[in-house]
């Protein structure tokens, strides 16, 4: 609810309601927003769980996988390709990231801290998070880049969407929540002035995603969040007074290598083509893939420049 009213606020203040409704409406964005909404509403459920059961490092080391599973969606969705070098990349970070799991699972685990089942289960929900987001990431990348949505206005269609799969849950009682409600009679009788502070940034972070998405892509987003990595070890060294074990910092710059790497390959070749549509001369571009010539219609998959 929080990211629903930031959203409009600043599409209001920003003086980009009016042209963002102007050829939107409420079939659209059902159609182009509710998957995505489902898929990071999913998303939040999970993570809480792995929240629950893994401390901050290592829940956002094995979080990196989700430049992999971004890729993946990437390629198996819409048909874009990494070249075998960015493969390679996205590869050690994942290898870098699990590698950093199996260590502080082991040597972070103290007689007040998660029992192996339970790290386990959190590895896996965090992994399974990962997957959402790339999946989440893709589809919106769709929606925003090709598509032209406003930012905030796509923000906001998530924000109403997840606020609906929220709802149906505690109507539902999928998993004790709603039960937990009628029992107490309070949705918010644990909350805290600091709880607030992960409701927000959470919210903003959302926006910013979006933002990130936009402009740089779903598989570079990925990648720029990594940073996170750096902070939350950072953040953990002054919290809790002890910097991170040797097996967690030689993962975090493995991490760095890959990003490092995957950014000075760059993005795939673009191809170009000349062909004719309904008898107007225009140019096919397609990334990464050969072209052919002699084609004189539009094919599925390129992006027509007029000439």
């Amino acid at each position: 609810a929080l990211k629903l009213l930031l959203c409009l606020v600043g599409l209001v203040f920003s003086s980009r309601l009016r042209p963002a409704l102007k050829d939107w409406s409420v079939e659209i964005g059902f159609r182009e927003a509710a998957m995505p909404s489902m898929v990071f509403a999913l998303q939040n459920f999970v993570c809480t769980a792995a929240y629950r059961r893994l401390d901050g490092v290592t829940f956002n080391v094995l979080s990196q996988t989700k430049l992999l599973f971004t890729a993946l969606f990437a390629l198996a969705l819409r048909g874009r390709d990494q070249t075998k070098q960015q493969w390679q990349a996205l590869l050690l970070i994942f290898i870098a990231s699990a590698s950093a799991v199996i260590g502080e699972g082991a040597a972070s685990r103290g007689p007040m801290e998660a029992s192996r089942a339970d790290v386990v289960v959190g590895a896996a929900a965090a992994l399974l998070g990962a997957a959402l987001s790339g999946l989440g990431s893709v589809l919106s990348e769709d929606v925003l880049v090709q598509k032209q949505r406003d930012v905030l206005l796509f923000s906001a269609e998530l924000a109403a969407g997840g606020i609906l799969v929220v709802g149906v849950n505690l109507l539902l009682d999928l998993n004790g929540d709603g039960t937990r409600l009628l029992h107490s009679r309070d949705l918010f009788a644990l909350w805290t002035p600091s709880t607030l502070l992960p409701v927000v940034t959470l919210g903003c972070g959302g926006i910013l995603v979006g933002v990130v998405t936009k402009a740089v892509g779903s598989v570079r987003k990925a990648l720029t969040v990594t940073v996170g990595l750096l902070l939350s070890a950072a953040f953990r060294t002054a919290w809790l007074g002890r910097p991170p074990s040797l097996r967690l910092c030689i993962s975090i710059l493995l991490v760095v290598a890959g990003m490092r790497r995957y950014f000075r390959l760059g993005r795939p070749a673009v191809e170009t083509i000349d062909a004719n549509w309904h008898g107007e001369p225009v140019t096919l571009r397609r990334t990464g893939v050969h072209a052919q010539a002699g084609i004189n219609f539009f094919k599925p998959g390129y992006t027509i420049v007029p000439v």
